[in-house]
């Protein structure tokens, strides 16, 4: 998108509070850009605004704004690569929420949900998110990472350690049946080994 003569992105994406507005699933070693765009009035079950999978993705002068997810990550879901963040340079994210109508055990990550890889965020603002149960701002597995660049915030974060250490645990995963042809849904599944899936 483009800016306007402010700098301010002049370019709005409204799900209108009916459906998911980005899904990026790219290629080995292929990178996307979005720039000077506004994502708001986002919907889904998981990722409300964003869906990332596995990509390098760099978001410059962005607002994700009022996006809802019923389960994991208001404004965002992203499961990152192995050797790349997702780049938030110049954002604001805020305003998003996250939380189930029926079930008081959902809603994580209101700004966002960083299953996989990490997420650098550069000379940006997270604020005014709300999660029904943990991670007003962002929430993660333990396979998440958050990197602050630039931010008055960043002597302010550290790693709690955990004693005793956490044991592995199973997991269990499961989708509503009217979505189970969902294409994202089919990404997701895909990832797991066959005899997990039932």
């Amino acid at each position: 998108g483009a800016g306007d003569r402010k700098g301010r992105p002049a370019t709005t994406l409204d799900g209108q509070g009916a459906t998911q507005i980005l899904g990026i699933l790219l290629g080995t070693g292929e990178s996307a850009r979005v720039e000077n765009v506004v994502i708001t009035n986002g919907f889904a079950e998981y990722g409300g605004g964003i869906f990332i999978r596995h990509s390098l993705v760099n978001f410059e002068n962005c607002v994700i704004n009022g996006n809802h997810a019923e389960f994991q990550g208001g404004g965002m879901f992203l499961t990152g690569g192995d050797f790349w963040p997702i780049t938030f340079e110049g954002c604001e994210i805020s305003g998003n929420t996250v939380s189930h109508p029926e079930w008081d055990n959902a809603g994580h990550g209101a700004a966002g949900w960083i299953s996989t890889g990490s997420v650098r965020l550069v000379d940006s603002e997270v604020s005014g998110n709300s999660a029904h149960v943990a991670g007003g701002a962002f929430g993660m597995s333990t396979d998440g990472e958050i990197v602050l660049d630039n931010s008055p915030h960043a002597e302010r974060v550290r790693v709690l350690e955990v004693d005793p250490v956490l044991e592995p645990y199973e997991l269990g995963l499961f989708t509503l049946k009217r979505h189970l042809h969902n294409p994202l849904v089919d990404a997701f599944w895909s990832l797991l080994p066959d005899e997990v899936v039932q």
